[in-house]
C-alpha cells in the first residue's frame, strides 16, 4: 500500500512535468509574437523613418538582384541618397518571412545574386585566393537591417 508521501512525490512529479511543458509552450509563443512584433513595427513605423513615398517611388531602381561584383559599390553610392536608401529598406521590409533568419535570407537574395554572394563575406576577409568584399559596415547591410543613421534620417516635416 502506498503512503501519502508516496503518492503526494508522484503527484508533485506530474505537476512539475506539466509545467515544464506549459514554459516551453510559452517559450514558443513568445518568440512567435517577437516576429509579429517585428511586422507589426514595420506596419506602423513613421512617415519620417519609411522610405520615399508612393509619387517618389522610383519603379526602375531595383528590378533584380546585383549580378557583378562592381555593382555593390555602384549600389552603395546610389543608396547615400536618402530616398533610393529607404526606398530599398521598403523592398526589404516587404519581403517578409516566417522568421527572422528567413527574413534577413530573403532580403540577401533579394539584393545579390548567388555570383556577387561568392565574392561577399561579413568581415571582408579573403578566402583562398579571392579578396572579398565586407559587409559588416556596408551601408546595403544597413538597409537590409531597416537601420537608420544620421546620414540617413528623414528630415521630420
Amino acid at each position: 500500500m502506498a503512503t501519502s508521501a508516496t503518492c503526494s512525490k508522484a503527484v508533485l512529479s506530474k505537476l512539475v512535468k506539466e509545467v515544464i511543458k506549459l514554459e516551453e509552450i510559452i517559450s514558443n509563443v513568445m518568440s512567435k509574437m517577437v516576429v509579429i512584433d517585428g511586422k507589426i513595427d514595420v506596419l506602423m513605423t513613421k512617415p519620417t523613418e519609411s522610405q520615399a513615398t508612393e509619387q517618389e517611388m522610383d519603379p526602375d531602381f531595383w528590378p533584380e538582384p546585383l549580378k557583378e561584383v562592381e555593382e555593390v559599390k555602384l549600389l552603395e553610392e546610389i543608396l547615400l541618397n536618402n530616398d533610393k536608401y529607404y526606398q530599398l529598406v521598403n523592398i526589404i521590409r516587404n519581403l517578409g518571412g516566417g522568421s527572422i533568419t528567413s527574413a534577413v535570407k530573403c532580403a540577401w537574395s533579394r539584393v545579390f545574386s548567388i555570383k556577387v554572394m561568392a565574392f561577399v563575406n561579413w568581415k571582408g576577409v579573403a578566402t583562398k585566393n579571392h579578396q572579398k568584399q565586407g559587409l559588416k559596415k556596408s551601408i546595403i547591410t544597413k538597409a537590409i537591417f531597416g537601420k537608420s543613421c544620421a546620414k540617413h534620417r528623414r528630415p521630420e516635416d
